[in-house]
């Protein structure tokens, strides 16, 4: 796949933020079999979907298309999977249990409320 731009990394970022801002940010990950990944959710209105591992790391990568999610949860082998369409083809964060957006999005309401 073809990387994309810091530019366009900002946008893609800032797009799942909007989404977050209308409340769109939650995701519920779901238990898979795999030997490496634990778990993986996906949001269709903010486009990201999360992975947790078994090592402990989870991370969203952004801009994900439905039919990548859907490839993930339906292949036989989900590492495979992961590491040929998703590892290097999305922007991603590392996120500690709260989505990392919804986090974001806690920190501003905070400061707009010390503005007022």
């Amino acid at each position: 796949m073809k990387r994309r731009t810091p530019r366009q990394n900002r946008a893609i970022f800032a797009k799942a933020v909007r989404g977050a801002l209308r409340g769109d940010f939650t995701i519920k990950r779901k238990p898979v079999s795999s030997s490496n990944l634990a778990s993986a959710g996906y949001n269709p209105a903010t486009r990201i979907l999360e992975i947790a591992f078994k090592s402990g790391g989870a991370y969203q990568y952004h801009d994900v298309e439905p039919g990548t999610h859907k490839g993930l949860m339906k292949a036989g082998s989900k590492g495979k999977f992961f590491h040929r369409r998703i590892k290097d083809a999305y922007p991603w964060e590392k996120t500690e249990g709260v989505t990392a957006i919804a986090k974001k999005i806690i920190k501003l309401r905070k400061r707009e409320g010390k503005r007022k």
